[in-house]
């Protein structure tokens, strides 16, 4: 038994660990990869992205069927290069994610030792390595992998400001957010937040001369990648939007009125699935919510009109955004509908595990074999483990915050930022991939806390 306790996580050297953690973290990547790998065929944003990367190596810039991207090239750049070096072969792209993803394991670990100690760091990142919406995410061509990985390396960044209050960790912490808006165009306005954190943070330590020093660093040392976006942006759109959000308010505009019907019945939908909604409410549409509606017809209008992609997008948020004042109650609630669905769970699904959203799961008598009480146990059992996460994770925050809450404050800024920007314009749970290793690294030490009340009691 002596000798089993010693290979736990918390009893193995430093070295051993990381060892070991790069190891599984690799074998995590073949399992979940299996079914991508050797797949030279991609469609829908996959193709988008492809085109754009294709058409930059042959001169043509980033644009797609003529137009521009309409967004920041951070991927389609990163998927250049790999072609660049590679050739074009997707499974160059997999094992480039690849790479990337083992080092946001690696990453995770290590801001998780700052965070929740090395103990419950090494499950966190354990449990990381093998959780399989990103590597299965590293299989397909998608931002969700460098979007993560950039992230995280943001967030370790900013908390080793906190820790050490070095220069140094300024200056990378403000030249990485800037960076991070080429990879995620929707991180443009993060900068606020954090730079009020920093502000408070910062108000008592060396006095005015010394808040306005490192004010001065790390704004600067931010402008300097977001600078380049903005001239990028009035370059290509004659604008210093940075990205095209119009058409994605347009359609959550059409979304929100076409689902004003039944209101209780999609709640039921977005927080059980729609299983359950079928049989509380008969007849409703459990596809309303994603439809597409006229939103991509109008677009494609405005461009035969004349108009390009960015003056498309102009019309299109104005539009938007016109429904939206009409209407603002059914905003705020698909505002809601939107933010479960971002934190909801997601399983493998189909011949290549694509990552399968839950919500519409065993719907529209899919799987009529299986009976009624097993579906409704395999979607409850599913979704309370993933809300005993979330739970955990909501109990390690308000803990930390306040016990020290400088200590996790730009983690929880990110955090809410994200879940707040994509609730108010559109969401799935895709897009909440990038934020799963720091919903993990609280949620596991939720886990620790709750145990050593445990242990307490007994």
């Amino acid at each position: 038994m002596t000798r089993i306790k010693k290979l736990f996580p918390h009893n193995v050297s430093e070295q051993a660990f990381i060892t070991a953690l790069v190891l599984l973290t690799i074998a995590s990547l073949a399992f979940w990869m299996q079914k991508s790998w050797g797949d030279q065929v991609v469609t829908s944003d996959p193709a988008f992205y492809e085109e754009v990367a294709l058409n930059f190596l042959n001169g043509e810039g980033f644009t797609r069927d003529g137009l521009d991207s309409g967004m920041l090239p951070g991927y389609p750049f990163f998927l250049a290069s790999v072609f660049r070096i590679a050739g074009h072969n997707l499974d160059a792209v997999r094992i480039a994610q690849g790479i990337l993803f083992i080092l946001t394991v690696f990453l995770s670990y290590q801001l998780g030792k700052i965070l929740v100690g090395v103990v419950v760091a090494r499950y966190a990142a354990l449990f990381l390595a093998v959780f399989y919406p990103l590597p299965i995410a590293a299989g397909f061509l998608g931002r969700e992998v460098l979007i993560t990985f950039t992230l995280v390396l943001v967030a370790y960044t900013l908390t080793k400001l906190y820790d050490t209050e070095k220069l140094k960790w300024i200056i990378f912490s403000g030249l990485l957010l800037g960076a991070f808006v080429w990879v995620a165009d929707a991180s443009k306005f993060l900068i606020i937040p954090v730079f009020l954190a920093f502000l408070i943070m910062f108000r008592n330590t060396g006095g005015l001369k010394s808040l306005l020093g490192r004010s001065a660093l790390f704004i600067g040392a931010f402008s300097i990648f977001f600078g380049l976006a903005i001239l990028y942006s009035i370059n290509q759109y004659n604008s210093v939007g940075l990205s095209q959000r119009g058409m994605v308010l347009y359609y959550r505009a059409e979304i929100m009125e076409s689902i004003a019907s039944n209101y209780p019945g999609h709640l039921v939908g977005h927080l059980f699935g729609y299983y359950f909604a079928e049989r509380l409410f008969p007849g409703i549409d459990v596809r309303l919510f994603r439809e597409e509606g006229e939103y991509s017809l109008r677009g494609r209008a405005l461009i035969e009109q004349g108009y390009s992609s960015f003056e498309r997008d102009n019309i299109m948020f104005e539009e938007g955004l016109q429904k939206i004042k009409e209407n603002p109650f059914a905003y705020a609630f698909m505002s809601g509908l939107d933010f479960l669905s971002l934190n909801s769970p997601v399983i493998p699904h189909g011949e290549k595990w694509v990552p399968n959203y839950m919500l519409l799961t065993f719907t529209e008598g899919r799987h009529e074999n299986i009976p009624g009480f097993v579906k409704a146990g395999y979607l409850l059992s599913i979704r309370g483990l993933w809300y005993a996460m979330m739970a955990s994770a909501i109990f390690f925050a308000i803990r930390e915050l306040r016990r020290d809450w400088r200590k996790i404050i730009f983690i929880v800024i990110i955090l809410l930022y994200f879940n707040a920007v994509y609730s108010m314009t559109h969401a799935i749970p895709r897009y909440a991939v990038p934020l799963y290793p720091l919903y993990i690294i609280f949620a596991t030490g939720g886990v620790a806390l709750l145990w050593q009340k445990i242990k307490q009691v007994i």
